[in-house]
């Protein structure tokens, strides 16, 4: 199982516990997964914002490379307007 967000998939907080118990013998929190993976949609776009230009001057860029970057900022917007700048994994629906 792994959970859709719109900037990739995250493992379930549920498998990284179990992992983290049965390899490291280690107890995996909820806080550590959530500030892992929480995603910050400001940081997003600004990485988004800085390849877009990097290789906007690199003629040969394919322009899906640039149809990808705007879906996934279209994706984060309409996140941020939901759930605000920093979105807990917690809100996503697992697959």
């Amino acid at each position: 199982q792994a959970i859709e967000t719109p900037v990739g998939y995250i493992p379930t907080y549920e498998d990284l516990r179990e992992i983290f118990a049965r390899e490291l013998g280690k107890e995996f929190k909820e806080d550590l997964y959530e500030k892992m993976f929480t995603i910050r949609v400001k940081g997003f776009l600004e990485k988004i914002e800085r390849a877009t230009k990097i290789y906007s001057t690199i003629p040969d860029t394919p322009r899906e490379f640039f149809e990808i970057m705007d879906k996934q900022t279209q994706r984060l917007k309409a996140l941020e307007a939901m759930h605000g700048q920093k979105v807990s994994p917690f809100k996503f629906d697992k697959k």
